[in-house]
């Protein structure tokens, strides 16, 4: 097939996208296609030479070269596609983002020119024209897919590829300098991280190596440097050579990558193949589909002082450095990235119009058995490391659950019995030992724990003389009893009652070590952020938090929605159990560190697993397993169960806003009586605000009253929506509304009012647990003049 690559051209530029473009086309030659690069020289400025070059290319005809047709055009970079083919695919690097993105954050060029608004809705238009016209749309990373949606409503599969230098790339020692490649330009950010060099103190050195686009910015970041006091600091390598960059690359401690959303990042991916821990920042945009904070890399704000703290980091704690940058290249090696994939894609059901021999086609079932191989690969069970015991008919014989002190061990039919009650819940217990490889915590939380309570006993034999403590919501606090007839000895573990969702927990703050929750967090159904927020409080500084949870996202449950089924591990109910006993929300895997960060806690790891049901390959159904493949999602978010790891790392920030209607920090409360009620007066009543927030008194969350109406025989007859406080209530106080309720006098028809405090757009307190409501004797004629029905 022959095969034209349209791409832009920017005379002496040569970064990212030139580096791609030229990849592509010797994949496509090494894949038996004919392939070439059609370049368009492009100048944006002023406004009138950017609608010449978008007129240009509209004009030119690349449907065949010398009297040949052309089978494909594949569009890479504006206005390039523009050009005219009859068969058209788009492999989009990033759109003219001056257009998009940075004009609406105020830093585009257009913005500066008087033509400007024309020419971006100019330029909108072509695009959405050119790549809505039903050719096949392909963007090189997740993120440029979002700007295609978020601004054109244009759907596009993202397509990954390795970075040029995937196959020389390899592991090296671990250096004591902090490596910054890639094109000197203001989007890249080199200022930020002069200024987090500057915050971070003596420590951190950094080796920056690229060419800059303009040497005056060259010039100022210099400047920069010697006015902060680092340029001892740094090292300025300028254009280097391959060799340097794997030398430098391989040699490092940590590589630092900070654009504002950038389109997909070849320096993240070639960090991760040298196993070097990637520092990033949280509007980075294309890296973070890569580094999850405290896993393959630390996530910062991007501000000097947050960036500045994760050099600090890396430059003091090599384990740390060593043990994220194995991590990623760990997390690369499951992406399994290759322009095998890639060239099928790009090409696939494209017609061949000119006598190029088409490439021999890999029959379907290859594709499918190396899909299903790659998916095992990446969500296979982690190996158990530090396990006490080695099976579950091993703890079985070990431990006896709720046994006398004495006694021997158990006899071999109930050592069978045991071990098949334990059976389920192993992998789970296994993967969570392991998961705490390096940690020594004295004093561990179980907040869910079971029957039998083997993850507590693995945890005692694991971490020996740590103080045991469980939590359930039951009648009152007891003691669980564990034979160990290994160390022939018992285990106690000390159990409160309390619900983990409303209550606060009965342990003072910073008191534990680490809190583990074992599929717990789908059974929440009234507010997540409080259990995470309550142990974060509970956590000593640096403390852990241990959650494993079913993934709603798992290729299991793919496939159970292209089955027509619901997506749910667990989704039946159990009206004996109440909603604690069934799955009330199942999460997806990046949910757990948006949890986990509102609550004050930073991502060490974040895994998914099959842990459960049918294992191995033969538990992946193929079809699920080459859709996934096909379309680029990362495969080893697709286990069934989430395993998380998270430190506490500051104080709870707030619930997230994408798992909560309302704010449940602030519904919390107290309604008294402060006086009255009377016919003439009404009723005083005391609002005390017990949450920790404070209650608004406009916006989408205010605090308000809600009223309802009941008879003699408690029916409610009405509710009415009224008015909270006049002013906001900081936590702790008390605030007073006067309300017309006039304690059903004689003669009037009679019954009772009773209030709830009330957030707008959530709904009232006493749904949470955390507010009673307030009953008052008042009469009909008396509610019916209060406020409006609700």
């Amino acid at each position: 097939m022959r095969v034209a690559l349209l791409n832009t051209q920017v005379p002496f530029v040569s970064g990212g996208a030139e580096r791609h473009a030229a990849r592509l086309a010797e994949a496509l030659r090494a894949h038996g296609h004919e392939a070439v690069e059609v370049t368009l020289p492009f100048k944006w400025y002023p406004g009138v030479t950017l609608a010449r070059s978008i007129v240009a290319a509209k004009l030119l005809d690349v449907s065949e070269a010398a009297g040949v047709p052309v089978d494909l055009a594949i569009g890479l970079r504006f206005p390039a596609w523009l050009m005219h083919h009859p068969n058209r695919t788009f492999w989009i690097i990033h759109q003219y983002r001056q257009a998009y993105d940075l004009w609406e954050s105020g830093d585009s060029e257009l913005l500066d020119d008087p033509e400007g608004a024309a020419l971006r809705q100019t330029i909108l238009a072509e695009d959405r024209a050119a790549l809505g016209a039903g050719a096949p749309l392909f963007a090189n990373s997740r993120n440029v897919a979002a700007r295609l949606d978020r601004f054109l409503g244009l759907e596009a599969e993202p397509l990954y590829h390795p970075p040029p230098l995937a196959d020389r790339l390899a592991p090296g020692e671990t250096g004591d300098y902090i490596f910054a490649p890639g094109r000197i330009t203001p989007y890249k950010r080199l200022d930020l991280m002069i200024e987090a060099l500057a915050e971070a103190g003596r420590g951190p050195r950094l080796v920056v190596a690229g060419a800059a686009d303009e040497p005056a910015y060259l010039d100022r970041l210099q400047a920069l440097a010697r006015a902060r006091g680092v340029d001892d600091q740094i090292e300025w390598l300028g254009a280097i050579d391959d060799d340097t960059m794997i030398r430098r690359y391989s040699g490092a401690r940590a590589v630092v990558f900070a654009p504002k959303d950038e389109d997909y990042g070849y320096i993240t991916l070639e960090a991760m193949l040298s196993a070097k821990p990637v520092l990033t920042v949280t509007d980075a945009g294309g890296p973070l589909e890569f580094v999850g904070d405290g896993a393959e890399g630390l996530v910062a704000a991007p501000t000097p002082a947050s960036l500045g703290r994760a050099f600090a980091r890396v430059t003091e704690d090599t384990a740390l450095a060593e043990r994220m940058g194995a991590a990623g290249r760990a997390r690369y090696d499951a992406l399994s990235l290759d322009w095998e994939h890639v060239i099928s894609r790009l090409l696939a059901d494209a017609p061949t119009l000119s006598h190029a021999p088409p490439p021999p086609a890999a029959p379907q079932s290859a594709h499918r058995e190396d899909a299903v191989a790659r998916l095992h690969a990446a969500v296979a069970p982690p190996s158990a490391s530090g396990l006490p015991v080695a099976s579950p008919r091993d703890a079985a014989s070990r431990f006896s659950f709720d046994a006398p002190a004495s006694g021997g061990a158990s006899d071999s039919p109930a050592v069978d019995r045991v071990a098949a009650g334990i059976e389920a819940a192993w992998p789970r217990c296994a993967a969570a030992i392991g998961a705490l490889e390096g940690l020594a915590p004295q004093t561990i939380l179980d907040i869910g724990i079971s029957a039998p309570p083997v993850l507590t006993a693995l945890l005692a034999a694991r971490f020996p003389g740590a103080r045991l403590l469980g939590l359930y919501e039951g009648p009152g606090p007891r003691t669980e009893r564990i034979r160990d007839h290994g160390e022939g000895a018992d285990i106690e573990v000390e159990v409160a009652a309390a619900d983990p969702e409303r209550d606060r927990w009965p342990w003072e703050d910073s008191s534990i070590d680490l809190v583990v929750g074992i599929e717990v967090l789908q059974r929440f159904a009234l507010d997540p952020y409080h259990a995470l927020a309550e142990a974060n409080r509970v956590l000593a500084p640096g403390g852990h938090l241990l959650l494993t949870t079913p993934n709603i996202a798992s290729h299991r449950a793919v496939g159970r929605v292209l089955g027509l089924e619901a997506p749910y591990a667990s989704g039946g109910f159990a009206p004996a159990g109440g909603v604690s006993a069934r799955h009330n929300r199942e999460y997806a895997p990046r949910e757990l560190p948006l949890l986990g960060e509102a609550a004050g806690f930073g991502t060490v790891s974040l895994s998914t697993h099959d842990m459960g049901g049918a294992s191995g390959e033969d538990g992946i159904d193929p079809a699920t397993a080459a859709l996934l493949a096909r379309q680029g999602h990362p495969l080893e978010l697709r286990g069934e169960t989430i395993l998380y790891l998270g430190r506490k790392d500051g104080p709870p920030r707030g619930a997230p806003e994408r798992l909560y209607t309302g704010d449940p920090t602030c519904m919390a409360g107290r309604l008294a009586l402060a006086g009255g009620p009377d016919p003439e007066g009404g009723a005083d009543i005391a609002l005390t605000n017990t949450s920790t927030g404070w209650w608004t008194v406009d916006g989408p969350q205010r605090t308000t009253l809600l009223a309802e109406w009941l008879d003699a025989e408690g029916r409610c007859h009405g509710r009415r929506a009224l008015p909270g406080p006049g002013d906001p209530v900081p936590p702790g106080a008390t605030a007073h509304v006067t309300l017309a309720v006039d304690g059903a006098p004689q003669g009037s028809t009679p019954g009772r009012i009773r209030l709830h405090l009330c957030q707008k757009g959530a709904g009232p307190f006493s749904g949470t647990g955390r507010a009673a409501p307030l009953d008052l004797p008042c009469s009909r004629e008396a509610f019916d003049r209060l406020g409006r029905p609700a």
